[in-house]
């Protein structure tokens, strides 16, 4: 409490005004004094506090009306502190009163620095530039007391006003002299409660963001930890009674000793500071490492400790991290110089900046301690002139939140001419009557390099831009739902659409319905991190309508936290290359019928000139042999000289027989078994048996009804004869397996042989007709596979699909 508040006796001051003077009516003193003492517990501001003292001191005495006037940072004039029960517009009417004898009441105490009673305004020289004013309101006295600080340095006015003429009693006089100096109280009180602020903000802004606890301890238990520390390394914070009782018992054993041993010191007086390293169980069970620094902040009359500040740091991965700090013998320079944080104070009224080496050291200077301490900066001359209109007014209430704290980006100056970029979080610590920022604190962050990485990425892309409008092949970036975000020129040009028109819809309505399931499956596989990317044939549909095919091209951009963010999609016109691939196809498919109705025309003539071959020349052949077989009988029975002629004419028609079958069956194979595969096949397998190379068998399993057309059955009669040909002459097989099975769906032919096997190259190995086989096969639409069997042998696999009941023509050859 202030030395001139400290020695007023309050009670007997009160105590003969109440004698002397009623209270008001319907106010109760006490209800005052609460109100009072209220504001004076809490933060409110100084204007608020001196209303609440004038209402107090208008409750004890009728009719009186209390203002205060303080002092302006010019230290000239006098402005509005509070007047609760007098209007506004007399108080606005009366504005701000110059310190001078002769400006009323208050400027003339507050210039001679003493008590002024002006019994009648109207008579009073004081009044004279005032007079008609107070008059005009019903004001007829007024008194005023000097409010002046421990120092001697006035601070302000009180002042009493009278609706009647008025002179003071001797408790009167007593009475402004106790509500002066309680108003000295106040005005020092609030004026220490914002240093204090402005201290706790800049320490605040200094380990903003650092690993250091700071602390501050009291003998009588109260300990109090500046944020979060302990709770952020899982430490005990051992607050309330018996703080350090706690603390020490957390401390490992090994460590106690030095540890009691150097902060005992501190506490007898031995030493101011202490620091101290050493273990503590945190509440995890875990043994953590601390460097501890404390210091004295205050003594008792013996010497005794009575109040600790100090830090904590955790140098679990680095027990030497007082090396990296500078030598500091409070909490503050601590933090600072741990963190290496460039700290400054920034006087707004003369635009100058005070900053520690880090910080003179961000802006372009080199300077040692000493030098920092008469080093002063300028801000705003210094700002960039495109930064320095928005960094005017970042000060002001609306550009900072409920703390005053800010952050803006800017270019500042360096002594080279350059400009570098700096990020600065700073808080507005002292304002004036009318919120005006005074005084604010911060650190500054060197952004420089992240800046200019920003306008790379800048330029960057920019160029991608300019490659993307102008690619010469369709580029859309494609939201995950589809929704296309930014197409260029191609892009339009290829579906007829305006940038404008694709901008408010999605891809899935300008593509072809049958392609759009296949599209989306994939993007959602993309969405799923199955696919990295996939390329796609698809159909878009023109504005006007028609179809456009392109090649599409999708590749997934997802963001720093994995999440999918949009796709880039490639889209090239293929609709001409499509066309002529369709023509060809086309080309292809009419050659193939000619070559089908060739293959067919061809067929039915082999099978017609077979058919002569075996039914007419063989049934003429076969009567000449009867005949001449007869003639041979009776030429024989009667002796007759031309017996042996007629019997070789015969064996001659019967060979000659066996030669127009061999011719049919070349020409047409199955025209002895009248267009049955089953038959055909068979009729070569006992021929084949007949031989007496090889013992050769054969089976059919019949599941379904063969469907096969006549060519194929041909083809495949051919590839089986090949087969059991290849078998037979080069094998070397002692027996020979020929299987068809038939099924619904295909016909599977089989020629299996324990011969020597075959080596499969892409020729026709020796003669074995491998690849015209293949090509048979191929003819029909079959696939041929000659494999080496593990136990010897070879096997000559061909399946032949049959066709589907839609395909069967209406009458089977």
């Amino acid at each position: 409490m202030p030395t001139g508040a400290e020695h007023t006796h309050w009670q007997h001051a009160f105590g003969a005004l109440r004698g002397s003077v009623a209270p008001a009516s319907g106010d109760d003193p006490r209800n005052a004094m609460f109100r009072l003492l209220t504001l004076l517990g809490s933060a409110a501001p100084l204007n608020e506090l001196l209303d609440g003292l004038a209402r107090d001191v208008e409750t004890w005495s009728k009719g009186v009306h209390c203002t205060f006037l303080v002092v302006d940072s010019t230290r000239c004039l006098l402005q509005p502190g509070a007047a609760p029960s007098l209007p506004q517009s007399y108080i606005d009417a009366i504005g701000q009163v110059n310190i001078a004898v002769g400006q009323g009441s208050c400027g003339t105490a507050a210039a001679l620095r003493e008590m002024v009673f002006v019994e009648d305004v109207e008579r009073s020289d004081l009044w004279a530039s005032h007079a008609q004013i107070a008059l005009s309101y019903g004001l007829r006295a007024c008194w005023s007391a000097p409010i002046v600080d421990d120092a001697g340095m006035v601070l302000g006015t009180l002042a009493l006003y009278f609706r009647e003429r008025r002179a003071p009693t001797k408790a009167d006089i007593e009475f402004i002299q106790g509500a002066s100096s309680l108003a000295s109280f106040v005005i020092q009180r609030h004026r220490d409660s914002a240093r204090l602020r402005a201290s706790e903000a800049r320490l605040a802004a200094a380990v903003w963001g650092t690993d250091i606890g700071l602390w501050e301890s009291a003998s009588d238990g109260d300990h109090t930890w500046f944020d979060d520390w302990s709770e952020r390394f899982d430490i005990e914070p051992c607050t309330g009674p018996r703080q350090e009782r706690h603390w020490r018992d957390r401390i490992h054993p090994e460590d106690i000793h030095a540890y009691a041993s150097a902060s005992d010191a501190a506490v007898n007086g031995f030493t101011d500071h202490y620091v101290a390293e050493y273990r503590i169980l945190t509440r995890s069970g875990v043994w953590r490492w601390l460097h501890e620094r404390g210091k004295v902040s205050a003594r008792d009359g013996n010497g005794k400790a009575q109040r600790f500040v100090g830090v904590c740091m955790c140098v679990d991965e680095q027990k030497k991290l007082e090396a990296a700090l500078r030598a500091a013998e409070n909490s503050y320079e601590l933090a600072v110089s741990a963190a290496r944080l460039p700290v400054w104070q920034y006087d707004v009224r003369s635009d100058s900046v005070t900053g520690n080496a880090y910080w003179h050291r961000t802006v372009g200077h080199e300077l040692s301690d000493a030098e920092v301490l008469h080093r002063v900066e300028t801000w705003l001359s210094d700002i960039h002139p495109d930064d320095a209109e928005r960094n005017s007014k970042l000060l002001t209430p609306d550009a900072t939140d409920d703390t005053g704290f800010y952050q803006s980006e800017f270019r500042i100056r360096l002594p080279s001419g350059e400009y570098k970029w700096l990020l600065d979080r700073g808080r507005v610590v002292e304002r004036s009557a009318d919120g005006a920022p005074i005084k604010a604190v911060g650190i500054s962050l060197d952004i420089d390099a992240q800046k200019r990485m920003e306008f790379d990425l800048r330029e960057s892309e920019q160029r991608f831009r300019g490659a993307f409008e102008f690619a010469a092949i369709g580029m859309a970036l494609v939201a995950p739902d589809g929704r296309w975000l930014r197409v260029n020129r191609s892009l339009c040009g290829i579906v007829g659409y305006t940038a404008e028109e694709l901008l408010v819809t999605d891809f899935q309505s300008i593509t072809h319905p049958e392609d759009l399931d296949r599209d989306v499956g994939q993007m959602l596989q993309m969405l799923d991190g199955a696919l990295s990317n996939y390329d796609m044939e698809k159909r878009y549909i023109h504005k006007d309508g028609h179809i456009v095919w392109v090649l599409l091209s999708v590749s997934l951009v997802r963001g720093a936290t994995d999440q999918s963010t949009y796709f880039v999609a490639q889209i090239q016109d293929i609709t001409e290359r499509k066309l002529a691939e369709r023509r060809l196809i086309e080309d292809v498919t009419e050659r193939k019928r000619l070559e089908n109705a060739l293959r067919e025309a061809t067929y039915r003539e082999q099978q017609r000139l077979g058919q002569e071959i075996h039914d007419g020349l063989g049934q003429e052949l076969t009567g000449l042999a009867y005949l001449a077989s007869s003639l041979a009988t009776e030429a024989a029975r009667a002796s007759s000289p031309l017996a042996p002629d007629l019997t070789r004419l015969a064996d001659v028609a019967r060979h000659a027989i066996e030669s127009c079958r061999s011719i049919a069956r070349g020409v047409s194979p199955l025209t002895e078994s009248r267009g049955s595969l089953l038959q055909s096949l068979r009729q070569i397998t006992d021929l084949a048996a007949a031989s007496g190379h090889a013992s050769v068998s054969f089976e059919a399993v019949e599941h379904a009804s063969l469907m096969l057309p006549s060519e194929s059955c041909d083809q495949l009669h051919r590839i089986t004869q090949e087969a059991l040909n290849n078998a037979l002459k080069h094998a070397g097989a002692d027996h020979i397996k020929v299987s068809i099975q038939i099924d619904p769906a295909k016909v599977r032919i089989k020629v299996i042989d324990d011969g020597r096997g075959l080596t499969v190259s892409g020729e026709a190995p020796r003669g074995r007709g491998i690849d015209g086989m293949r090509q048979r096969a191929s003819s029909i639409g079959a696939r041929l596979r000659v494999e080496t069997r593990h136990g010897g042998g070879a096997a000559v696999v061909c399946e032949c699909p049959q066709p589907a009941p839609s395909e069967i023509p209406a009458a089977m050859p």
